[in-house]
């Protein structure tokens, strides 16, 4: 997801440098995704994380200009991606979505089917409401391949090999992948500079998590963004169960392992889905949705705050540090910027349990 700059509180969202695929790369057509999850977009560009595959695909998939169309909402998109797909609703498990700002359109990755035969899918949605399938053979890409995927064990509670890649996020010039990799400390942030070479450096990290009260290298960043705080560049991770965590780009660069600043701990049984920088009212929040805990808005003046307090290193119960606001955003799965002062929500429907997509202006959040 793109993030948007700003400045307040001596705080900012990094920006992005322009990004495309350069002239005289090694680019090749019809992608050989084995799967398709966390997406992110910039400038025509599409990464796209394979985790059965471990690998990152850039693909070109073109880019528009100017503010984005008033979005026309999508009600049971679920329903009709499965009638283009000639299958059902309860085989369509979307993985993560992307918001080309300029043209509005958002780019949705999800597996048809699951177990060993299910098949990746990308679809594009327009803002007049149009769904699109996007064939992989139409597609110039390149790739970077990583060469410390952990093993593939089915019968595992979770598969680690399906959270090789769990998000991408762009800062500066470089790629940043979290997920799982085959290393001692197996959660990894993972950089790899654009254009893509021949390997990406990771750093193991750790993290104390105060509900399970101990410190932990094997859990995965579920979703990140990159920040600035107090003039540093940093990233504000998302774990399960629900820690944020906040580590230095700088030491990130550096360092082989790295131990991160626990800030918060927001509720047990819970994964972390999306986060989001929006801003309301002038004032700045990170918009965190999750699986069990709806939408948390949290002040991004409290996670300035947070970074001249210790950090959490003992057992402590939810809703500990940082603190959040309830957001009246319903069943969330994916949320993205939408122009200037919108947000693209794909939420569930409580009735029905289908999929709306559909824009919302952020000071309803």
């Amino acid at each position: 997801m793109n993030k948007r700059a700003i400045a307040a509180l001596g705080l900012a969202v990094l920006a992005t440098a322009a990004w495309a695929v350069p002239d005289g790369a090694a680019v090749t057509t019809d992608p050989p995704l084995a799967s398709i999850g966390a997406l992110e977009f910039a400038d025509g560009v599409l990464f796209a994380g394979d985790s059965k595959g471990g690998t990152v695909y850039a693909l070109e998939v073109g880019a528009g200009s100017g503010e984005p169309a008033e979005f026309t909402a999508v009600n049971d998109l679920d329903v009709k991606i499965a009638e283009m797909l000639g299958t059902t609703a309860n085989e369509i498990f979307i993985k993560d979505m992307a918001v080309d700002e300029g043209s509005g359109a958002a780019y949705l990755s999800l597996m048809r089917g699951s177990g060993a035969g299910a098949q990746p899918v990308l679809m594009k949605v327009t803002p007049d409401g149009e769904l699109h399938h996007v064939a992989f053979e139409t597609l110039a890409y390149t790739k970077l391949e990583l060469g410390d995927a952990p093993e593939s064990t089915p019968d595992a509670r979770r598969n680690p090999r399906n959270s090789t890649i769990t998000d991408i996020e762009l800062l500066g010039d470089s790629v940043y992948i979290a997920g799982l990799s085959n290393e001692e400390f197996a959660s990894v942030l993972r950089r790899a500079p654009w254009p893509f070479d021949d390997a990406a450096n990771a750093t193991g990290l750790e993290i104390y998590h105060g509900a399970h009260g101990q410190f932990e290298t094997n859990a995965p960043i579920y979703t990140f963004m990159p920040v600035e705080l107090a003039g540093e560049k940093h990233v504000l991770a998302g774990y399960l169960c629900t820690p944020l965590v906040t580590f230095s780009v700088d030491e990130l660069g550096s360092a082989d392992k790295l131990r991160g600043r626990t800030i918060a701990e927001l509720g047990f049984g819970n994964v972390p889905i999306d986060m989001l920088h929006v801003k309301q009212n002038g004032e700045d929040f990170v918009l965190l949705t999750n699986s069990r805990r709806g939408t948390m808005k949290i002040p991004m003046a409290d996670v300035v705050a947070a970074q001249g307090k210790p950090s959490i290193e003992e057992r402590v119960g939810p809703r500990t540090g940082v603190d959040y606001e309830g957001s009246p955003l319903g069943l969330v799965v994916q949320v993205d910027n939408y122009g200037s002062d919108h947000i693209l929500i794909l939420e569930r429907n409580p009735e029905n349990g289908t999929l709306r997509l559909s824009a919302r202006e952020n000071r309803w959040l």
